[in-house]
């Protein structure tokens, strides 16, 4: 039997989800806090115990003769995971996860993850997972840190059989594509792309134009505290709507009213695990970002636009698997996002297990948030590429979201135009600006202009979409209109 024969039979394609993802990505990283007392050798079993459970982490990724793209062969069993113990300063903490993050993994020997306990404490440690970016998403990595902690305090046992394999999940999705659905399905988002066709991403006044892309990205947290979420899920449960439903109609809501314009496309990033209950607990790539369309008018009510967009929503559930992940119609609304996720819950009591690292929503996103929900509190945070936003302007997007929020629950059938954005904290920040002396010279903005049409004639002076004037043009604009008002005169 011929190599490439060999190669058909034990080798099969990344799924779409896996294909989109860019060869330079980094890997993901899975922060977890332990507090107590700890048996390293016993946690070292737990782990490997877990990733061996998972037939995603057991496979090798790598280039087969006859085929474009890479390919994934698996394996009965995952290679000797790589493990790294340290003890270091909690300032040096950092430093060290950034370097394990980038120690190379041989993909194509099948090593598609690290472990790392770092001993900052007495009895304070941080596990670090660094998982293959084609292999985990962020609802993956949380459920690694449930089922390790879970395995070794105890808690429960775990069975290969119970796992739902992310195989499995490929063959599903391709069975649906085959069936005699797929034809319906795939009218729906091919209506949605026709709909969508002429509309752009909302572009806020704190964006910045022409610049080069940069990795950076700002994340700035926001908690709503007990009493808010308490009036979130009632006034949602009063809506009809679920809470991160609310939620995402505020942040549309709040984009729309800085946008200026009633209709944009945005992108809503959805994990179908929490679709079916057979799926929960099992690690791969499921995220996927869907476009949705934002429509409001400035004389709706929130009542109005929250039904609306929940019937968007379920509409898009039933029919999320004929999404053309890998070669979608559009591309305008990965560019803002919204994403919601559980909030992870802590383990034990001595060690006690908390989660204090996941990765934030999609990159694709330069400004998205992600909201992290539970009854006993939630937080919200908004990400955004640092070369689009300055961090104070996204600080300053997450007030009004705040404030917004706070006012689509107390005013659900007040016009959304009429809510307010700007809250008791922006306000103080409004005045204290407003208090501040600036000395701007004795020259007229003519004289300015003429200075620098003098310094930089060819700089743009004036963007206004794809249009814009240098600083001459800008001048002799001017000039020619002030001699064609002097003759009429």
């Amino acid at each position: 039997m011929s190599a490439m024969t060999d190669a058909m039979e034990t080798t099969f394609p990344l799924s779409p989800e896996q294909r989109v993802v860019p060869a330079s990505a980094e890997r993901q990283l899975l922060l977890v806090g332990v507090d107590g007392a700890l048996d390293a050798a016993r946690l070292r079993i737990a782990v490997e115990g877990v990733l061996q459970s998972h037939g995603a982490l057991c496979a090798a990724v790598r280039q087969v003769p006859g085929y474009r793209g890479l390919r994934l062969q698996y394996f009965d069993e995952m290679p000797p995971l790589k493990w790294q113990s340290a003890q270091v300063a909690e300032g040096a903490l950092a430093a060290w996860l950034d370097a394990f993050n980038r120690e190379p993994l041989a993909a194509e020997r099948g090593e598609l993850v690290s472990a790392g306990l770092v001993r900052t404490a007495d009895a304070r440690h941080t596990l670090a997972l660094s998982v293959n970016a084609l292999m985990a998403d962020r609802e993956s990595l949380r459920n690694l840190f449930d089922q390790i902690a879970a395995a070794y305090l105890g808690e429960g046992s775990l069975d290969p059989e119970d796992i739902f394999q992310y195989a499995r999940f490929v063959e599903w999705r391709q069975d649906l594509l085959e069936g005699e659905d797929a034809d319906e399905g795939r009218a729906y988002w091919q209506r949605v792309a026709a709909d969508a066709a002429a509309l752009a991403p909302p572009r806020l006044q704190a964006r910045v134009e022409r610049v080069q892309p940069q990795a950076a990205r700002h994340r700035v947290p926001g908690a709503i505290d007990t009493a808010l979420v308490h009036r979130v899920a009632a006034r949602a449960e009063a809506l009809g709507v679920q809470p991160e439903t609310l939620l995402q109609g505020a942040w549309w809501l709040l984009l729309a009213r800085l946008d200026g314009t009633d209709r944009f496309i945005g992108g809503w990033q959805h994990d179908c695990r929490r679709d079916y209950e057979p799926m929960q607990g099992a690690v791969g790539l499921f995220d996927k970002v869907l476009p949705v369309v934002i429509d409001v008018a400035a004389d709706e009510t929130f009542a109005s636009w929250i039904g609306r967009l929940d019937g968007v929503l379920a509409a898009h559930v039933d029919v999320q698997e004929y999404w053309a992940v890998d070669a979608p119609p559009l591309s305008a609304h990965a560019v803002v996002g919204f994403a919601s996720h559980a909030t992870p819950l802590r383990h034990g009591t001595d060690p006690q297990w908390r989660l204090v690292g996941l990765p934030g929503p999609m990159p694709c996103f330069e400004l998205a948030l992600q909201v992290a929900w539970q009854t006993e509190g939630a937080e919200l945070s908004v990400h955004a590429d640092a070369a689009r936003y300055s961090e104070a302007a996204v600080e300053r997007l997450l007030l009004q979201l705040l404030t917004l929020l706070d006012a689509v629950v107390a005013q659900p059938d007040a016009p959304v135009a009429t809510l307010s954005l700007v809250g008791p904290h922006e306000r103080a920040l409004l005045l204290a600006q407003n208090d501040q002396r600036i000395d701007i010279g004795t020259q007229t903005v003519a004289d300015r202009i003429a200075h620098w049409a003098a310094e930089m004639p060819d700089a743009p002076a004036l963007e206004a979409g794809a249009q814009g004037l240098s600083y001459r043009d800008s001048t002799a604009a001017s000039t020619a209109s002030r001699t064609g008002s002097r003759h009429r005169a």
